[in-house]
């Protein structure tokens, strides 16, 4: 009887391994042409254009176009702009074939590991993103599939501990020795979440900035990332929605570039409850940040309006507002605030104008 059922957990494996092949098929075979091995092996991990692809694969300009065209349809590379890079899924593709035929031919024993790949799951959020900002997933559809993925996110992060805020829940967890890091899963965030914008990814480049959190950030905007945003405002129905989308979009760009501005994210619109309002309407300050120059929290407020300084003026006494009225909050004292104010007129370069306000 024993021996019965082992027959039949492995024919089941055997058939559950089979439909795996099947949906990689097209994945494997081209990775297994002798012209994208040349590509992958000589590229690495720097980005690299269609003159590099040529020469690597030695085609002419439009087969190098094709072969491209198939890589980043199936997910094997990534186009930002004008340059392409390696997926992450390809790179855990590749290490999970070879590790795996490796261990045959040397006659070792193959164990499966349960732990899902950070870098594929965030590969395949943001193909979802994607797919849902061109409209090819509606909003169930893409709650439900990223909520899915979502979950497997516990296998390769130890959760420290987690505590209930107003609309959702705050979630500490670790990525290694010494480092911590907070999540905040507001109530319903996944099929509300007014625009998808990780579509800004990669396709904004600081080209100076000052040595402090404070000044004046010279941007370059891909022209991926001008021609969505043109294509984005023009659809608005009225004035509302154009100038949500401005806010929307302004605090996207601001939260990508954080990091350069000297400042560590703590929370997206800590005062904010999603069930009553969506995206850049949200209540309250925009980001909670610690930021580097003093070690401390500010709140940032940003702004991305036509008349930079009435933007200024605004977005001022919001933060003096936010930082008079709770210069505390869930036990972490503020150091003042920031305004942050966009000025692009959707050309190739932007400024970025951020200054302390109090």
């Amino acid at each position: 009887m024993a021996r019965c059922d082992e027959a039949v957990t492995r024919a089941a494996e055997f058939r559950t391994g089979l439909d795996v092949l099947r949906h990689f098929r097209r994945q494997m075979a081209l990775l297994g042409d002798t012209m994208t091995l040349d590509l992958l092996s000589s590229i690495g991990n720097e980005p690299f254009t269609n003159r590099d692809a040529r020469e690597a694969m030695s085609l002419k300009r439009q087969a190098s176009w094709k072969r491209l065209a198939q890589l980043s349809n199936l997910g094997l590379v990534q186009k930002r702009g004008h340059s392409y890079k390696v997926a992450p899924f390809t790179r855990e593709f590749v290490a999970a074939v070879s590790f795996t035929l490796g261990a045959l031919v040397m006659g070792k024993p193959v164990t499966q590991s349960t732990q899902a790949s950070r870098e594929a799951l965030e590969s395949a959020i943001e193909g979802l993103e994607v797919l849902y900002a061109k409209g090819r997933l509606n909003q169930d559809e893409y709650a439900s599939r990223r909520t899915a993925l979502e979950a497997r996110f516990g296998n390769s992060d130890p959760l420290l501990e987690w505590s209930a805020i107003g609309g959702g829940v705050d979630v500490r967890y670790s990525r290694g020795a010494g480092q911590a890091y907070v999540m905040r899963l507001d109530q319903g965030h996944l099929p509300k979440v007014a625009h998808s914008l990780r579509w800004l990814l990669g396709g904004i480049r600081v080209v100076e900035r000052p040595n402090v959190s404070q000044g004046v950030y010279l941007l370059g905007m891909s022209e991926e990332i001008r021609e969505i945003t043109r294509q984005k405002l023009n659809e608005t129905v009225d004035g509302k929605a154009y100038a949500r989308l401005r806010g929307d979009i302004g605090e996207g760009v601001v939260r990508l570039l954080l990091p350069r501005m000297r400042m560590e994210l703590l929370y997206d619109h800590p005062w904010s409850d999603l069930s009553h309002r969506l995206g850049s309407l949200r209540h309250g300050p925009d980001f909670m940040a610690n930021c580097q120059d003093s070690g401390l929290a500010v709140y940032v407020e940003v702004k991305w309006w036509e008349n930079v300084l009435e933007a200024f003026r605004r977005g001022g006494e919001r933060v003096g507002y936010y930082v008079h009225n709770t210069p505390v909050w869930r036990g972490i004292k503020l150091d003042g605030g920031y305004i942050a104010v966009l000025d692009w007129k959707l050309g190739k370069t932007a400024k970025l104008w951020v200054e302390r306000v109090v």
